[in-house]
């Protein structure tokens, strides 16, 4: 019973988890795109936390980054604890990491999975 329970739960958090994050207001699922580029932002000085910047070709203003930001369905900017927790949140969206590149920043390059 408590495994069930246990079980029940762990799917619903995942379920969850993985459930309308957007970047300016389309869902990661919805994009289209077969290629993506991701820069992380940091959230403080110190750089322990940070947002995602993800480019899959939508228009975006001259200036501020706010339609490359990840967000989620409450319109809350996602925060991670670093740019491989990061990667890994996009691995379970079906993007796999090709290249990275860059000197100051570094940008990560990534493609939608082909399906077997």
């Amino acid at each position: 019973m408590k495994t069930s329970i246990l079980f029940i739960l762990v799917f619903y958090c995942i379920n969850f988890s993985l459930q309308a994050q957007t970047v300016n207001g389309i869902q990661i699922k919805d994009f289209g795109a077969e290629y993506l580029q991701i820069t992380e932002r940091p959230i403080s000085l110190t750089g322990t936390r940070i947002n995602l910047l993800i480019n899959f070709g939508q228009p975006v203003k001259a200036i501020g980054n706010m339609e490359k930001l990840l967000m989620d369905s409450t319109g809350k900017k996602i925060e991670f604890n670093s740019i491989i927790e990061g990667l890994n949140f996009m691995n379970e969206y079906g993007y796999e990491l090709i290249q990275p590149y860059g000197t100051e920043t570094v940008f990560f390059l990534m493609k939608k999975k082909k399906k077997d």
